[in-house]
């Protein structure tokens, strides 16, 4: 069981993960202020040179970008860039000091039911990411500590912040790239249509044989993170589990998990029998499904809002580079498992799964590490890899304690 804090509107985290979530806004009219949603569109957006790339770190608190920009020529501060958010998020201590100006009311509701949390609409003259140069526009502001992961956090930029500027969250080469020409003509491969006109962006995926419309959360930890209505029909390969309750602006929810009998199809792109993250509801009228860090981690994706496009490729450095390295021993495939090396850094990973980093005990015994600001009801299992006769590693076991749970043994692929 787990954690997760979920915020502004459709996502949570899988194993273990804190996550924001995207936004939806109650749209009643209230006496005494205007109750409505953020003009979140700024009015212009440019970059100096045309493209603009700065380097790309996870937060210490969650596993979600971060990024440092000014704000009304004060700064740099540090933000979360959050593509399940449905609008840019500010904490209320930031808002005060700033003096950004109150236009308006919000409320913001999360993943369940729940009375949500109400906010103020302030607005921002100019961000400045590096050379991208944003002004006027509106964000909702509101007290975020709970959801900072420990973290000095100001708030979350959601994208529509950068206008009609393509942007690229590039995982396996840790950059972002803002700016430049937009994507080609949809091929239902790489590049595929896109919704702008929702809170969050969606296209179209196959998940289970069935079509759903999908957003990317770079909050979201996880594989696929799905209500639990829309799974009803699905065959898993098990019996459901009960992973953890999370943590939204709605209040506590209960999260299940299990890994379906099926496939998830996103353009060329086939994952089989992914893990879901299922929650009782998410706040949609659509058949809607959300993708996370685990499913994207080997590829650049690329959002280009002008001509309503979305791209998912494998980075240049590929699978081998990015995701198994062949400078350890203990690296391959066990089973449903793999083991990597990935920036110097020995990785585990059940396929579709979040990859965790293995830390030496020594003799061949690794620890699983969690992302930081993530927990799990019990520890987690170490790995114990096995060697044979002439000491070459043949598979590992899970041990807990002095007991052996599980041996998978090396593939020889």
């Amino acid at each position: 069981m787990y954690k997760a804090a979920f915020l502004i509107a459709l996502i949570c985290g899988a194993v273990g993960s804190q996550a924001d979530a995207s936004l939806q806004q109650d749209n009643q009219q209230d006496s005494q202020a205007e109750v409505r949603f953020p003009r979140t569109t700024p009015k212009s957006a440019e970059t100096k040179d045309g493209q603009v790339t700065w380097p790309m770190r996870m937060g210490q608190g969650r596993p979600v970008p971060v990024i440092e920009a000014n704000v009304n020529g004060q700064g740099p501060f540090l933000f979360y860039l959050d593509t399940g958010a449905g609008t840019t998020t500010l904490n209320t201590e930031f808002v005060n000091k700033l003096q950004l100006p109150v236009v308006g009311e919000t409320n913001i509701r999360g993943p369940g039911a729940g009375p949500g949390i109400d906010a103020d609409i302030v607005t921002v003259d100019r961000l400045q990411i590096g050379d991208v140069d944003v002004r006027d526009f509106e964000a909702a502001g509101f007290d975020r500590g709970q959801f900072s992961g420990g973290e000095d956090i100001t708030g979350s930029l959601g994208l529509d912040v950068f206008g009609d500027l393509p942007v690229t969250l590039d995982f396996p080469n840790n950059r972002i790239v803002v700016g430049g020409d937009g994507l080609e003509e949809p091929n239902g491969e790489t590049v595929l249509t896109c919704n702008f006109a929702t809170p969050v962006p969606t296209f179209e995926v196959e998940l289970g044989g069935e079509t759903f419309s999908a957003a990317f959360d770079s909050g979201f930890a996880g594989v696929v993170l799905i209500g639990e209505e829309s799974v009803k029909d699905f065959s898993f390969d098990g019996e459901l589990r009960t992973i953890g309750r999370g943590r939204s602006v709605s209040g506590e929810v209960e999260i299940k998990g299990g890994q379906i009998e099926g496939n998830l199809k996103v353009g060329d792109q086939t994952t089989e029998k992914p893990m879901l993250t299922i929650m009782p509801v998410l706040l949609t009228d659509q058949e809607i499904c959300v993708l996370g860090y685990a499913w994207c981690q080997e590829m650049a994706v690329t959002y280009d809002r002008k001509n309503g496009r979305v791209s998912f490729v494998k980075s240049q450095n590929g699978e081998d580079a990015a995701m198994h390295g062949d400078d350890s021993e203990y690296a391959g495939k066990y089973g449903m498992r793999s083991v990597f090396v990935q920036d110097g850094k020995l990785m585990y990973q059940r396929d579709g799964g979040l990859a965790l980093e293995l830390k030496s005990l020594g003799d061949d015994t690794f620890e699983l590490t969690l992302p930081a600001g993530t927990r799990t009801a019990t520890p987690l299992p170490n790995v114990r890899f096995d060697r044979d006769d002439d000491k070459q590693v043949k598979g590992f076991s899970l041990v807990r304690g002095d007991e052996v749970e599980e041996y998978v043994e090396k593939s020889n692929d």
